[in-house]
């Protein structure tokens, strides 16, 4: 068997070392990902090691190391992000504690993967009132949980998961197959994957269209919304939301994203007043599907009263900019 070195976070030569490395990686990183990064709160290290820790005698800190390290590398570098791989429902914690980012994968990830509505509103409403859901990074796969694919049960639900995660706000963070519907697992170890000549295209393709959505400067910087969609008998199928976006030259763009994460046929009206603010002289507004490319002319009067009807698939997905 072989031996694991632990390193003593209570012993200040160790931390002062430790933080040195990260000032070393953050002379050339633009970010820091740092793994299982709750071990490091010293209510942890106190749980697991307070014994031994005694019995050299060594006390708890009075800091904690995150929130001395954090400071310092930014004092330095202040451009430099940290992202904590966290769990044990301590993402909380560590942002606290002075991180940029922290892992959903107890919230939203698991939210998706399990499939109810209900759980997944409950928990995007919980991270907008409690300001997470811009600071946490969302994914649909990395090297612990495995490939969307896999995970999600199928491509298809794989690519409404990730419509889902990455044009909500917060770090979106992407994993090598995903967006190619690869449901192999990929061995971190490994420097390259086998080039799987079956893979499904219409993933790729998926993904060639929401990249560029996830670059518009509507949802890279607009006024996020989570709407509520007037009740009817399969809305509650659809999850909708909108960017309100403003630039600086004047110009006015919205963005209103429906995804229909279930497995039948749902159908609603989203209020959408801002359509006032564009509409042409006819009082229509034209509606672009930044996934297909269709068009579509709706009244604007319309769309703030009754709402925008839409109709959407199983597990599928419309992003309207106007």
């Amino acid at each position: 068997p072989g031996i694991t070195a632990q390193f003593n976070y209570w012993e200040p030569a160790t931390i002062a070392i430790r933080i040195q490395d990260l000032l070393t990686v953050a002379s050339f990183a633009d970010g820091i990902r740092c793994d299982m990064a709750m071990l490091l709160i010293n209510d942890i290290i106190s749980d697991v090691w307070s014994y031994e820790l005694g019995a050299w005698g060594y006390s708890r800190p009075a800091a904690e190391f995150w929130v001395t390290a954090i400071a310092e590398v930014k004092a330095a570098f202040p451009e430099t992000f940290f992202l904590a791989e966290v769990y044990w429902g301590l993402a909380s914690t560590l942002l606290a504690q002075g991180f940029d980012y922290a892992y959903d994968k107890e919230g939203l990830y698991d939210a998706l993967r399990g499939g109810n509505l209900d759980a997944i509103r409950s928990r995007i409403d919980w991270e907008i009132s409690s300001g997470e859901l811009w600071h946490s990074a969302h994914f649909v796969g990395n090297h612990d949980e495995g490939s969307a694919a896999a995970q999600f049960g199928s491509p298809y639900r794989a690519d409404a998961a990730a419509m889902v995660t990455f044009l909500l706000p917060g770090m979106r963070f992407h994993w090598m197959g995903d967006d190619e519907g690869d449901s192999s697992r990929l061995d971190i170890h490994l420097r390259r994957r086998y080039a799987d000549p079956n893979l499904p295209g219409y993933v790729s393709d998926f993904y060639s269209a929401i990249y560029p959505i996830i670059s518009n400067p509507a949802v890279r910087e607009g006024q996020f919304t989570f709407l509520e969609g007037i009740p009817g008998d399969s809305a509650w199928r659809l999850l909708g939301w909108k960017y309100d976006y403003f630039a600086v030259n004047g110009e006015q763009r919205y963005i209103l994203v429906v995804v229909n994460y279930s497995d039948a046929t749902g159908e609603g009206h989203f209020k959408l007043p801002e359509a006032l603010n564009v509409a042409d002289a006819q009082g229509n507004v034209t509606l672009t599907d930044l996934v297909t490319g269709e068009t579509y002319v709706r009244n604007a009067q319309t769309m703030a009263s009754t709402g925008l009807e839409v109709i959407v698939g199983q597990y599928w997905y419309q992003v309207f900019q106007f």
